[in-house]
Parts: C-alpha cells; structure tokens; sequence
C-alpha cells in the first residue's frame, strides 16, 4: 500500500519537516502514549476508531493553545490524528494495530506535510473540539436526496424556511440530516438553502472572526480551498458526506457554509442527563445481570437492555474476550437469531445498529448465528424495537427457544450461568414496544 492510494497530504521534505510520525504505531503515541494498548481490546476497526477519538478529543483539550497548552504538542497530536482519519477514509488499512497496521508502511511524509499544513494554518477554538468531544457519531449527515419522496422537516412557522413553500426535495438534490441515535440513522432532513450552520461547524473554520457571533457583519473573506478543506476534517468527527458529493454540490455545499448569513447563533444549552439505551423490555423472574455484576435474585425485574440502576456510558457494551474473560467456547453448538437492533453494542447504522459487533460476539464464543428463527433456533437476541415475526415464532416454542438480551447472554457466559438461559429455565420477557414496520421504518420491513 503506498501513501498516494490513501488521500494522504502528501508534500515535499523540507527543513521544516519535523521527526516523528514515522509509522501508525507512532501516530497513535503522539495522540497518547496509552493509545497502543487501549486499542489492544477493540474487536473491529470501528471500536479502534472510537477508541481513538476519544482519545483525541480528550488529548487535544488538554493541550490547546487557547488554555495554555503547548503549541508544538498540539499541532503534533492533531497531525497524528489527521493522518490517522486520511487512513481511515481511504479504507487503507483494516486494523490500526497488529500487523495490518505494521504492514502499512511510512508515514512520515503524510505527518511531516501535516504537520507544516497546521503551523501556518489557522487553528480552531477550545469551543470546537469540545463541542465534537460530545458526539460519539458524526452528529450531520449531507447528501443528495435518493429519491423524490423526502420532505424538508422544518415547520411552516420557521423563519428558515427558503424552499419556496414546496417542502419536497428532489431527487439528487443536497440535503442535510441529522443522526437519530435511538433510530441509528440520519434523519429530519432539510434542503441546503435551509440549513442554519451550527456554531460546533462554523466554529472549526477557518476565519479569524469564528470566534464572533454570526450577526457580525466581518468582512473577512474566507478561503473556499481553506473551507473545503476543513470540511473534509470534520468527517468522522461533526459531518459525514461531504467527501462523497460531486464536485459542483460540494462547491455549493461550500458557498452555503461561507455565507455567515447562514450561521446559527451560538446556544448555550445545559447538560442532558442521560436517559437508560431502552425500557421497552423487562426481564421478570429468574437472573438478570450487567456484565461483571452479581446475579439478581429471582423475582426482581430488571432492564434486559441495561443493568438495572445502571446506564452504559453512551450505551457501549464492552464485550467479553474469549479465553480470557470466559471459556471460549461457552457458546459452541448454539444457533442464535437477532431481531431489534443493539445501539449498546456500536457500530452499524439503521436496521444494522450493533448487529455485526453482536454476531462477532456470539461467534467468537463458538455460536452460529443465522437470519431466520427455525426449530432448531436455540436463543433469540432480543434488541430494541423486535420484530413481532421473530418474537411470536419465538414465544410459540418455549421448549425450543429461549428469548434473551444482549446485556443477559454476555452476562451468563462470563459468569459461566448459561444453563440459566436454556429454553423453559430463561427468565420470561415482556416486550412493550415493536418495530413499527413498514410504517415505522419508511419503508424497510423489521427484525
């Protein structure tokens, strides 16, 4: 694999070039020197790069310039951190540690061409990276409208509203969204000429005056090389598809962005104490745990998507390691179907949200998991928002197939309790709240 391929900075060697940077491993030390081994329990490249930017977020707080970080720090982890995301785009490498990222090659003259990028480049405020410190997923989404069917989600009442009265946005036409996290996919999508700018997006621009209120009338002209590529930053972190729009729509996309008449006043919102992933399911009788807790005597209820009096941080699982958290096999000879979707587990999006990290899970464990409940279907993973097919199918044979939470099975195979959950011994599971189907999910059938 060579640099080029990846959509690297690349830029000639000078005087200026500075030492470090020269492989992944050394990129991901100048971020944290911790970094290396905090991905040494990531399952996939998906949980790396989660890892990663919370690293980085955490790591560039601590030394920004505005409160009294080192300069030549910060612009080293942010370079390490841009190289790391160009890797990442470009599909370039399947794992950032191990021998995939071994393998790779130098990349020193991306870090070195980077790091000369950002000492003469503008740098964005405290504010910016804190506010992207919060997100654990890209929180805006722009794109072209897949078909005609989709309408600007804005009200009648909004002063924003500049599509003329016609709330349909047409087919390929740019629009933007935004992540629906209890969903896992983007929605509430407006037109571009609707779209106010948040201030945690024209924050990270580059402009003197980013730090003004965007009623000041600064006559600053902005870059749109500058813009465009600060916007190809942001991926990954605030907006994802930018990089994906043809060149005359991301140039529109750009001028929308500059035009400060645009830009959303800054709103100083309070906290949000965070709501359990789910209630729509309730385990009664029998054991009920959290991974790494104490079983719960039979008889107390429980959430079976998150231990009862406990919230998963952002809703994150960690999951258990084969042979060093339980036997490898505890799973072997069980067939295992999903219906719902798993937002604690990460990854995915959609209807997809957790599956791939959950059907890693149960196959590392010796398990076999398949799409459709049959009679030889041994559990039935229970997400949120379940299809009713898979759970009736389910319920009408209790002596074939227990229903389970993820939070439950990840529980009893390290605590090597999974004979609770054979089929007439599992804890029986209330269900509240169903996928809505074709209604719920514009169109894409559930479970």
């Amino acid at each position: 694999t060579t640099i080029k391929k990846t959509g690297l900075r690349e830029g000639k060697a000078s005087a200026n070039m500075v030492a470090g940077g020269e492989s992944i491993g050394e990129c991901l030390a100048s971020i944290d020197k911790s970094l290396p081994a905090a991905l040494a329990g990531c399952m996939d490249l998906e949980e790396e790069w989660t890892t990663i930017k919370k690293t980085f977020h955490k790591r560039i707080l601590e030394v920004h310039p505005d409160k009294g970080g080192d300069a030549v720090t910060f612009r080293e982890v942010r370079s390490a951190f841009e190289v790391l995301r160009a890797l990442k785009d470009a599909k370039a490498v399947p794992s950032f540690q191990g021998t995939d990222a071994g393998s790779f090659g130098s990349t020193k003259s991306a870090f070195a061409s980077t790091y000369n990028y950002f000492s003469t480049g503008p740098v964005p405020s405290w504010e910016f990276y804190s506010e992207a410190a919060d997100e654990a997923v890209p929180t805006y989404r722009v794109e072209l409208a897949k078909s005609g069917r989709s309408k600007c989600s804005l009200p009648k009442t909004s002063g924003a509203i500049k599509h003329g009265g016609d709330p349909v946005i047409d087919k390929n036409a740019v629009r933007i969204g935004w992540m629906d996290l209890s969903a896992g996919s983007y929605s509430r999508w407006v037109h571009l000429a609707c779209w106010r700018v948040p201030s945690k997006i024209w924050r990270g621009l580059p402009d003197q005056h980013a730090s003004a209120a965007p009623d000041s009338k600064s006559t600053a002209l902005l870059s749109t090389n500058a813009v465009e590529e600060a916007l190809r930053k942001m991926n990954e972190v605030l907006l994802c598809g930018f990089s994906e729009l043809p060149q005359q729509e991301r140039q529109m996309f750009v001028q929308h962005v500059l035009n400060k008449d645009n830009w959303a006043a800054i709103q100083n919102r309070k906290p949000k104490i965070a709501a359990p992933v789910s209630d729509s399911l309730t385990a009664h009788s029998g054991y009920s745990q959290g991974y790494g807790g104490a079983p719960k005597p039979a008889g107390e209820a429980s959430s079976a998507m998150v231990p009862q009096g406990h919230h998963q941080p952002r809703g994150k699982l960690a999951f258990p390691k084969p042979g060093k958290d339980a036997p490898a096999h505890s799973l072997a000879g069980k067939t295992v179907v999903m219906t719902g979707v798993f937002p604690e587990a990460g990854g995915g999006a959609g209807l997809n949200l957790g599956k791939e990290k959950v059907k890693a899970f149960v196959e590392s464990f010796g398990g076999r998991v398949t799409g459709s409940m049959s009679g030889k279907t041994d559990i039935l993973l229970v997400g949120k928002e379940p299809g009713m097919s898979k759970v009736s199918k389910a319920r009408a044979q209790p002596g074939k197939t227990a229903m389970v939470a993820l939070h439950d099975i990840v529980s009893h195979v390290v605590t090597g309790s999974l004979h609770l959950l054979s089929p007439g011994e599992a804890p029986q599971m209330v269900i509240d709240n169903f996928s809505g189907g074709y209604a719920g999910r514009g169109g894409v059938g559930n479970g």
